[in-house]
């Protein structure tokens, strides 16, 4: 009976293994997504290559009319946005296609600032690139450099949910409000809220990407004055297990949304059912990615 059952696993396609498993795990979705997922990604990768073989090295495109000035070290990272890794490719698609209309955006946990780069290449728009981290500002001020005609903003600071100073860890070079362990390599930040920064803001976001390694909810509480009168959009990154290490949970994060009239979609615009339970678990996901909108998601 095991041969059996192991020969007609091995007839099945793996996609459609993972398709089944993702059913069960999680829901239709889930499963939808897997099969796409598999059907485009070539398509994608044949894009990027034709597109990309005529531009200088100092250009690529990362998306239908989207090329932006890049720093040769950042390429591979690029590279999972346009068709490497397709949970990097549908988190961009949705920010592209949903932020295409916004002016302003407040990019927390920018990194190298990736997504203001695009952003600005897409709007035309203003960019705050907020990261605490010390070691990715030398690479962000290359990336400046690159494309000086650019409006993106550097804010080297942790934001929360009150002023004051923030021991943070460091998980290579980003740095993460995890708890310290023996062998951590910490280092003391500045932490603000988004409701105390928006003084300094001119003009004050309509659009908010938050990749905060589990400090999400604490951000989006010191940003209650912004997502109750202001209503941003945001391109939110869920860690549910991060959530946790901190003694927080994905429950009352949704909670904190749905308090300020949000709903939670996918990145593909499709409504996420039962947000408390489908964005806690984690088997075969470290994070969620979603929009939050007040409004409808329309582009």
């Amino acid at each position: 009976m095991r041969t059996a059952k192991q020969a007609i696993k091995k007839a099945i396609p793996q996609v459609v293994l993972n398709a089944i498993w993702a059913y069960k795990t999680y829901d239709s979705w889930c499963a939808v997504r897997y099969v796409k997922d598999w059907y485009e990604q070539p398509r994608l990768k044949r894009w990027y290559e034709q597109e990309n073989s005529s531009l200088p090295r100092n250009k690529q495109a990362i998306a239908p009319n989207v090329v932006i000035n890049i720093i040769d070290e950042l390429r591979p990272i690029y590279k999972l946005y346009a068709y490497q890794d397709m949970r990097f490719v549908r988190e961009m698609q949705g920010f592209i296609k949903y932020s295409k209309n916004c002016k302003c955006l407040l990019d927390i946990g920018a990194f190298y600032a990736d997504f203001s780069l695009i952003f600005t290449e897409l709007t035309g728009g203003i960019a705050y690139a907020v990261d605490p981290s010390p070691l990715v500002q030398a690479t962000m001020q290359k990336v400046l450099d690159a494309n000086p005609k650019h409006d993106i903003r550097v804010y080297q600071i942790a934001l929360g949910r009150q002023h004051g100073k923030l021991t943070m860890v460091y998980d290579r070079i980003h740095c993460v409000a995890a708890p310290v362990k023996d062998n951590s390599k910490t280092v003391e930040v500045e932490m603000s809220t988004i409701d105390e920064m928006m003084a300094q803001w001119n003009p004050i976001p309509d659009a908010v990407k938050i990749d905060a390694e589990g400090s999400e909810l604490d951000i989006l509480l010191g940003g209650a004055k912004l997502f109750r009168d202001k209503a941003p959009r945001i391109f939110l990154e869920i860690h549910p297990d991060f959530l946790v290490q901190r003694g927080q949970s994905v429950a009352k994060l949704v909670e904190t949304i749905q308090e300020c009239n949000y709903e939670i979609y996918h990145y593909d615009g499709t409504l996420v059912r039962q947000p408390k339970v489908f964005l806690s678990k984690t088997e075969g996901f470290a994070l969620h990615r979603v929009i939050c909108d007040k409004h409808g998601l329309v582009d």
